[in-house]
């Protein structure tokens, strides 16, 4: 039996949990489903959990994790557009793409250029 006082702990856990496992499967197509599975809850409690503790929702969440992993690879190496979608986490560059571009308002191309352009300015 649980004591009123460990159940936010456990809460904690879980998205802590899901966090965690975000971050170790970060280049693969890991979902939100899978994550719900290997911890054993509902993607409906996980998610009001989730916001609970971070204010975003587990999908939100992972998608703000690989949109930074994308910017960093299209700042810092010359990979292509669908190396870094699938290092990403992506299963298609045409998902990714669309994904990039909503998140940031410009293409992945776009992007490069002017995170590029923004270095040549600062040295």
């Amino acid at each position: 039996m649980l004591l009123a006082a460990s159940v936010p702990d456990v809460c904690n856990s879980f998205v802590s949990d899901a966090i965690r496992i975000f971050e170790i499967k970060a280049g693969s197509h890991v979902t939100v489903e899978q994550v719900c599975r290997e911890l054993n809850i509902t993607p409906v409690k996980l998610t009001r959990l989730f916001k609970q503790h971070t204010n975003l929702t587990p999908k939100q969440y992972l998608i703000s994790m690989r949109m930074k992993n994308a910017e960093t690879l299209l700042r810092a190496s010359m990979k292509s557009v669908k190396e870094i979608a699938f290092l990403s986490g992506y299963s298609s560059p045409q998902k990714f793409c669309r994904e990039f571009a909503k998140f940031h308002n410009l293409s992945p191309r776009q992007y490069r250029k002017f995170a590029a352009s923004a270095q040549e300015t600062t040295l």
